[in-house]
């Protein structure tokens, strides 16, 4: 009966079901995966996740940049191209390790990490760090447009990892 169903959560390729009566409700969840800690891959389709911010892997890079909030560190898994205009980064002690990996934009129109609106009062505050973690060190951004990177406040480190485009640094009053 119906008072006896209980149905499961839906998953990334599986609709919701009853657990008594086996019956599916819904339409699969796009965003419930479950991704191995060692390589980002999804345990029920497959999925390579494209980024991961601390230990929370996430499908989309979209989903990941959401996600990145001061103090953590956005790691890519796999190489990432947008078509989009790219990101507008805000936030204080944040860490992009590109772990190897391309960040490719391109929107020949559009700047992958924008940090022009940057919250922090004071430049002396660390706005980005970009590093890669990876023993090659062959992580890059990479645009299509001008610049890979429009920074106006705070600061910007390259620590290790290559950049394609260039950084604008229009009205900076931090350091590149």
């Amino acid at each position: 009966t119906e008072e006896d169903c209980t149905v499961s959560a839906a998953t990334c390729s599986a609709k919701a079901k009853c657990q008594y009566c086996r019956t599916e409700y819904g339409e699969p969840d796009a965003t419930k995966h479950n991704f191995v800690a060692a390589t980002g891959i999804c345990t029920i389709c497959s999925t390579q996740a494209q980024a991961k911010v601390e230990n929370i892997y996430y499908a989309t890079l979209d989903e990941a940049v959401d996600a990145w909030a001061d103090n953590t560190t956005l790691t890519l898994m796999d190489d990432v191209t947008i078509d989009h205009a790219g990101y507008i980064i805000m936030g204080n002690g944040l860490t992009l390790d590109l772990n190897g990996k391309t960040w490719l934009s391109t929107n020949k129109a559009g700047i992958p990490l924008d940090l022009s609106p940057h919250d922090a009062p004071d430049s002396t505050v660390r706005a980005l760090l970009i590093t890669d973690s990876s023993a090659g060190g062959t992580g890059r951004i990479e645009s299509e447009s001008k610049y890979a990177i429009l920074a106006s406040a705070g600061h910007t480190i390259l620590e290790k990892g290559t950049l394609v485009g260039g950084i604008s640094v229009s009205a900076f009053t931090g350091i590149v």
